[in-house]
């Protein structure tokens, strides 16, 4: 028991802890800035990108993923073959440090390289000299038009398909943190969107969102550019299932997910509740193959709320909640979207529903 004096000493003690905290955290924010706009976003950001080139002597195609981690210091990725997604071999991967020297950055260790005027050139630790130019690729998918029958969610404008929470900033971007109006249960949904550039930042304080599917399952969203596949990366089942390639396009720069889901739940001539099923389709390429959500992402959702949601498991309900774009608003504007289209697929209440086509529905090629 606490009384008199000693109340308002833990009082006093309570606040000024929690004074300290929300300084350290201002102090953070300062420390890690957060970039909105290509054209403010420093020296830094112009060098960090994708580069491709050959090999001299025509002994193949070489790709480098350039990182800026921030204070002029940059780490480059190397591999055989091109980019992920176009020609990497799927097993290269050479990191190197690197050191802003005026207007250019040195780069040192396996290889040696250094990037100038939007050019990587040096050697590689066999001696074979090479010259990669920057490059910025965009995602086939990017602008397309709606499907017929599809919902437009949002098209830089119109927000009646969200919920009162919904914001566009003055990029004409809807801001993370909404959720749909409507409920839906199958569906198809193709989401542009746009990460900050966050050079100081690390991990999931890089660039960190996602969206909810149903408020059961999240796809993540994260600036994992140049990183491996990682089972909390972009486009993974949060916590789950890793991508089977890190499609990540860097910062600032418009990317894409397209994802149908759907519950399976006829078996054997009955009707039972299985695990939803997951393929992701990320700048182009596919992802996740038919992943099963086998886990709640409960991060988001209080005592009261996974109740009721453990306890409407029923068939007929089953999946009828909005989606949700989730954002990190303590770090600041996580994610921005300039375009967001859903489409119903088939109901999976019917005893004769059939399976989905999951690649005729995304158009492309297994990794």
């Amino acid at each position: 028991m606490i009384c008199g004096h000693e109340t308002n000493r833990f009082l006093v003690t309570w606040l000024v802890g929690l004074l300290s905290l929300i300084s350290a955290a201002d102090a953070q924010r300062e420390a890690s800035p957060t970039f909105l706009d290509p054209k403010t976003a420093g020296p830094d950001f112009a060098d960090q990108g994708e580069y491709v080139g050959e090999l001299a002597g025509g002994k193949g195609k070489l790709a480098a993923q350039v990182i800026a981690l921030g204070d002029d210091q940059f780490q480059a990725v190397f591999m055989n073959g091109g980019l992920p997604g176009d020609g990497w071999d799927g097993k290269s991967r050479t990191e190197i440090k690197g050191k802003r020297d005026g207007k250019s950055v040195a780069f040192t260790g396996a290889y040696s390289a250094t990037i100038t005027g939007g050019s990587l050139a040096g050697k590689t630790d066999q001696g074979d000299a090479f010259t990669l130019k920057r490059i910025e690729r965009v995602s086939p998918d990017e602008g397309e038009k709606p499907a017929a029958g599809a919902v437009v969610l949002f098209d830089g404008a119109n927000i009646d398909a969200w919920d009162k929470t919904a914001k566009v900033d003055e990029r004409h971007l809807l801001e993370s943190g909404t959720r749909t109006k409507k409920k839906y249960q199958d569906f198809m949904l193709h989401v542009e969107f746009l990460l900050p550039f966050k050079p100081k930042a690390r991990d999931q304080e890089r660039g960190n969102s996602g969206i909810y599917i149903q408020d059961r399952y999240e796809i993540q969203i994260l600036d994992t550019f140049g990183h491996p596949p990682e089972f909390n990366g972009c486009a993974a089942t949060y916590r789950q299932t890793a991508p089977k390639l890190n499609m990540c396009y860097p910062p600032l720069r418009v990317a894409d997910l397209r994802h149908p889901i759907h519950r399976r739940q006829i078996r054997c001539g009955r009707q039972e509740n299985q695990n939803a099923v997951v393929t992701v389709k990320q700048n182009g390429v596919i992802v996740q193959d038919h992943t099963e959500l086998t886990n709640k992402n409960r991060r988001r959702q209080t005592r009261r709320r996974r109740a009721r949601l453990d306890s409407t498991a029923r068939p007929q309900q089953s999946g009828l909640l909005p989606q949700y774009l989730g954002g990190r608003e303590e770090v600041g504007r996580e994610l921005a979207v300039p375009l967001a289209q859903l489409k119903p697929l088939r109901s999976a209440s019917a005893a004769t529903r059939q399976a989905v086509d999951d690649w005729q529905l995304l158009g492309g090629a297994r990794v």
